[in-house]
């Protein structure tokens, strides 16, 4: 999908999952920051993100992200959890 369409953000999101839940992180917030540039609007890469800066120890990044998301997207159960488990571990 990607190839056809270098612009389609949902294809860079889903691609970041992957890639976390590989543990391949760098490769995980290249694709997710692809997906942010491309739609800023879309709040699922931000979640994504919260759960990838979660993963690697970085609560205050993560708590950032969860909130962004939650802006786009203010009844996300799975960011809310995200952020109260990020405002737990910070």
């Amino acid at each position: 999908m990607i190839e056809i369409s270098p612009d389609h953000f949902k294809a860079f999101t889903q691609l970041g999952l992957l890639y976390l839940t590989k543990e391949k992180y760098d490769d995980s917030a290249e694709s997710l920051n692809k997906a942010i540039k491309i739609n800023k609007d879309y709040y699922l890469p931000y979640t994504v993100m919260g759960n990838l800066m979660s993963n690697t120890s970085n609560s205050e990044k993560a708590i950032k992200y969860f909130l962004n998301a939650l802006k786009l997207n203010p009844e996300g159960h799975e960011t809310l959890i995200g952020l109260a488990n990020a405002y737990y571990d910070s």
